[in-house]
Parts: structure tokens; C-alpha cells; sequence
């Protein structure tokens, strides 16, 4: 059988594998996959294959067939060319750059998270030596205290009128605010 001789029977068209792949928009070999799924009507005529779809008009590319009626969009979908190997590579490189996006995307929030661990690790050595310098200036304000302390206990219970050296003078001066702040 001929592509000439295949064309409409009754409603069905009855087409070559060649024209079938034409009308589809897809490829000859797509068509014949289709065949052996058994998702496209067919029957061996000889050597070759006879594809059943449904009849349409003559298609010409201005959208309309041959008595003027209008296309189906099934034709003007085929007019496309696109063939379902065609759309699975497509799925296959979004579904990739989709990939690569997420590793990226996940790479960057990786690193924020480590910026943000070493970020608290560095605030922690401050505060902890914040917190050392405090304990600190605590400790020898405390030996001061005690050296006042014991400096008063020593000395008699009225102040002297004159301090005998400078040094005395200002430990006088923190003993007696020491004490007022009390």
C-alpha cells in the first residue's frame, strides 16, 4: 500500500505511517512505538502498517481545509512538530535545572547557616571574656575593699584631720564613698 492510496474510510481515516506521523506531528518512529504499545490503532497490511485516526478535512497551513471549514487543533497543534522524545528531553532538562536550582538554593543556606554558627561562636568569646574582665575588676575590687577594711580596722574610729601622704588621701576618699553608697 502506497501514502496515496491511504485516505478516509467511512468516517476513519486509514493512514500510512509516514502520513499518520505527518498528521500527528510526531515522528515515523514515534508512530510505530505508539503501534507496539497499542496506543494507536493500527493493523499490518502486507509488510506494512495502516494507522486508524479519525477523519479530518484536507489541512492547509492557513488554518483552514479544503471546503474552507476550519481546522481542528489537533492539526494545529502537529503544525508544531514537537515530538513526545522531543517533550520528555525538555522534562528531563527542567527537571535537572530544577535540580542544580535546589543545590544551589541549598548551598547558599548552608553557608548562611555556617556564617550565622561562627557568628554566635565569636559572640560567645566575647561575652565569655566580657565576662572575665568583669570577674576581674570584681576580684580586685574586692582585695581593695578588704585592704580598706582592714586598713579601718587598724586605724582609730575618728578620721585624722590630714591625711599623712597623697596615696592615703585617696584611699580615705574610696573608703568613706564606698561606705555612703551602702
Amino acid at each position: 500500500m502506497s501514502d496515496e492510496t491511504c485516505g478516509t474510510n467511512g468516517g476513519t481515516g486509514r493512514y500510512s505511517v509516514p502520513q499518520a506521523a505527518r498528521y500527528l506531528g510526531i515522528s515515523e518512529r514515534a508512530v510505530r512505538k505508539r503501534i507496539e504499545a497499542g496506543t494507536l490503532a493500527a493493523e499490518r497490511d502486507g509488510r506494512q502498517w495502516v494507522v486508524f485516526l479519525a477523519a479530518v478535512p484536507d489541512a492547509v497551513p492557513g488554518g483552514t481545509g479544503s471546503a474552507g471549514a476550519a481546522v481542528p487543533s489537533e492539526l494545529i497543534e502537529a503544525q508544531y512538530r514537537v515530538t513526545p522524545t522531543e517533550i520528555e528531553q525538555a522534562i528531563e532538562r527542567t527537571g535537572d535545572k530544577y535540580v542544580v536550582d535546589m543545590r544551589d538554593m541549598f548551598g547558599r543556606l548552608d553557608e548562611l547557616y555556617q556564617e550565622r554558627l561562627a557568628d554566635k561562636d565569636r559572640l560567645i568569646v566575647e561575652l565569655e571574656q566580657q565576662r572575665d574582665d568583669e570577674r576581674q575588676r570584681r576580684e580586685a575590687g574586692e582585695a581593695r575593699l578588704s585592704a580598706l577594711e582592714a586598713q579601718h580596722a587598724e586605724s582609730p574610729t575618728q578620721p585624722s584631720s590630714a591625711p599623712e601622704t597623697a596615696t592615703d588621701a585617696a584611699t580615705d576618699t574610696l573608703w568613706w564613698a564606698f561606705w555612703r553608697r551602702s
